[in-house]
């Protein structure tokens, strides 16, 4: 798949891309005022709001709707930005498209549901110019998000971008959606030339979590960022603890360290090659010390098979986790790590003793 760069949509495109407005569309004199606001911020893209906004709860607002159009229209003259909105279904599809805008993107919503997809993709069909972006679903479902953006793509549009808004998370965190960012390099390895946005206002949950993101999304070498903006945040009819004043969004981007992907130097260059082949000899120690931890695994299935013992023993595992986290914390390694580590570690070493059990039967 052959996406096309951001400097065939951007004119003298300078990374990262930058799109930014309110959460929803609520009326005329809240996106004209934020967006006069924001046209003045160096390095601003696109001017993003949500014309429908699908919400959780019914009664919570969901958008102004198509009304929202003339605003936006009047928003591209004054300030010259290109617009973006959210689809969820055809019929919005089919609206965005006959109000011309510039760029439109499926939410976490949508792209869990591969019918809702394909709908809107027929409704694109031909739309060569239009840019589509696709963000994650709200779970951690890979294979969902390259679905979507297999669909869109198969209609004819190459003008693409996915954005990474992170995933929703069981347990309490410091963010409202866990960052997963594992999930955004494998769809970067799965599509090297497809952008990658990063949107760190639905990651945080919370403004003043937004700015440390941002700039970890940067130092990950992300192309771009979709932070939502408010003139008045605290009066927004949704989300309000995720949007940021306008001044404050331009300090943000103001004190962004922007970092260079490859090393010019050629010391610094000898010095991360040396470094990168030690890590590489660590990898196959570990490669090597895990292959023969699974050749142990497959003879406790033959005992437990000989001893018609089952393949889960409950102490046991709780006995690894502890001791595990005990040793890999005090080493520095930190619990999250050490914990994810071995479930996967120990869902594997189930797989092959269940494999080795039936080979014996």
């Amino acid at each position: 798949m052959n996406f096309q760069p951001l400097n065939d949509w951007i004119r003298d495109f300078t990374h990262p891309l930058v799109i930014a407005g309110p959460c929803a569309a609520e009326n005329r004199k809240q996106l004209l005022t934020t967006a006069i606001q924001i046209a003045k911020i160096p390095g601003i893209n696109y001017f993003r709001a949500g014309v429908w906004k699908p919400r959780t709860r019914p009664g919570n607002f969901q958008g102004a709707g198509p009304e929202a159009f003339a605003w936006l229209q009047e928003v591209r003259e004054k300030t010259g930005l290109k617009i973006a909105v959210e689809v969820g279904t055809k019929e919005q599809a089919e609206v965005a498209v006959e109000h011309k805008v510039d760029a439109v993107w499926l939410g976490a919503r949508t792209t869990v549901n591969p019918f809702y997809v394909e709908e809107i993709a027929s409704a694109l069909r031909g739309q060569s110019e239009l840019v589509v972006m696709v963000k994650n679903p709200m779970h951690a479902d890979l294979d969902a998000w390259i679905g979507s953006i297999e669909r869109i793509y198969a209609v004819g549009i190459s003008k693409m971008a996915a954005i990474h808004r992170g995933c929703y998370s069981f347990r309490p965190q410091k963010y409202r959606n866990n960052p997963n960012w594992s999930m955004a390099f494998a769809l970067k390895q799965k599509f090297p030339s497809l952008p990658i946005i990063v949107d760190p206002s639905h990651i945080a949950g919370k403004s003043e979590y937004v700015a440390e993101l941002a700039q970890y999304a940067l130092d990950l070498n992300f192309d771009g960022l979709m932070i939502e903006s408010h003139y008045r945040p605290e009066l927004a009819l949704s989300d309000k603890a995720q949007q940021l004043y306008p001044n404050t969004l331009q300090t943000l981007l103001a004190g962004l360290k922007r970092r260079d992907s490859l090393a010019e130097d050629k010391k610094v260059m000898c010095e991360l090659t040396a470094l990168r082949e030690e890590i590489d000899r660590f990898d196959q120690d570990i490669l090597d010390a895990m292959s023969s931890r699974m050749e142990v695994v497959k003879k406790i299935a033959y005992l437990k098979s000989h001893s018609n013992l089952s393949l889960y023993q409950s102490d046991r595992w709780k006995e690894i986790i502890h001791d595990r986290l005990a040793y890999g914390t005090s080493c520095g390694l930190s619990g999250d790590f050490v914990n994810n580590l071995f479930q996967t570690i120990h869902a594997e070493s189930i797989g092959i003793q269940k494999n080795q059990l039936e080979n014996l039967q």
